[in-house]
């Protein structure tokens, strides 16, 4: 027999995600296009052939041409001696990105392949940021969504999307690195 009670519950489910994907994918742009403004105003003063920051109006340009949010966003602080902040992208656990003391880092299937940048024009950062394109490309994963997973968490974060703790029966199936797991449901 059809439950129509959890039938219902789930219709609305759906819809609620629906509005507020477009809401978030909405505020995420408006926060994308204003980093831009900023970028823009630190690139004229920098020069215009760093780049660090040509790398970073690239990927920005992106993701507003092609906006994705994924359903399920995890994300974790650690408070250790790195003071890090850990974001995680959490989908069907492949895909952990990982924001350490500034440096944006990611683990895809567990395995470490490098940092998206350092600061500006860090010879060593963009032959990592080389490095993990290729890897990403060998793994069959999209640069732009590897990329806009990382930064999603953290500017949901910051736009006050709700966050709660992960259901237990995930947390075998997410790599955690430190402090207290979240999912954040879009």
């Amino acid at each position: 027999m059809v439950d129509v009670e959890e039938n219902e519950r789930i219709s609305q489910v759906e819809i609620r995600e629906s509005v507020l994907n477009d809401q978030v994918i909405d505020l995420y742009r408006d926060f994308l296009r204003k980093e831009q403004a900023e970028e823009a105003d630190e690139k004229k003063r920098l020069g215009k052939d760093n780049l660090f920051y040509q790398k970073r109006a690239d990927h920005n340009s992106a993701l507003l041409s092609g906006l994705k949010v994924m359903k399920y966003i995890k994300t974790m602080s650690d408070e250790g001696e790195e003071n890090s902040i850990v974001h995680t992208a959490w989908e069907e656990g492949t895909l952990v990105g990982i924001e350490v003391t500034g440096l944006d880092q990611l683990r895809v299937r567990g395995e470490f392949i490098g940092v998206t940048y350092d600061h500006a024009g860090s010879k060593t950062a963009l032959r990592l940021l080389e490095a993990r394109h290729q890897k990403l490309k060998e793994l069959g994963i999209n640069e732009y969504e590897a990329l806009m997973l990382n930064r999603t968490a953290r500017v949901l974060k910051r736009l006050g999307v709700d966050i709660e703790a992960v259901p237990e029966e995930h947390l075998d199936s997410i790599e955690v690195f430190g402090g207290s797991p979240y999912l954040i449901r879009i």
